[in-house]
């Protein structure tokens, strides 16, 4: 992964969805959710597409933010998570 043009961004209008699940773990206090609001809005990010779901993985200081694109100009944030809790580690 390296800083590429940020899909979210360069696809115009940004229409940034929140699941249940992402929001549930932005409230918590050990994810700063500054830090997600800013690598979404972003020109450039760290990410890379996952070759299984399709889904966006933006990597941001020691988080990992899962992003589906649902249609032109339309995303769902899935899940944030910090790297010390990915259970695939």
């Amino acid at each position: 992964m390296g800083l590429s043009p940020n899909p979210i961004v360069s696809s115009g209008q940004q229409k940034v969805q929140f699941s249940t699940h992402a929001r549930f773990r932005m409230d918590e206090s050990d994810v700063d959710s500054s830090v997600i609001e800013r690598v979404l809005s972003s020109p450039r990010a760290n990410f890379k597409i996952d070759a299984v779901s399709g889904n966006y993985v933006f990597r941001a200081d020691e988080y990992r933010i899962v992003v589906r694109k649902m249609n032109e100009g339309s995303f769902v944030v899935l899940s944030v998570f910090k790297t010390n809790q990915n259970p695939f580690n």
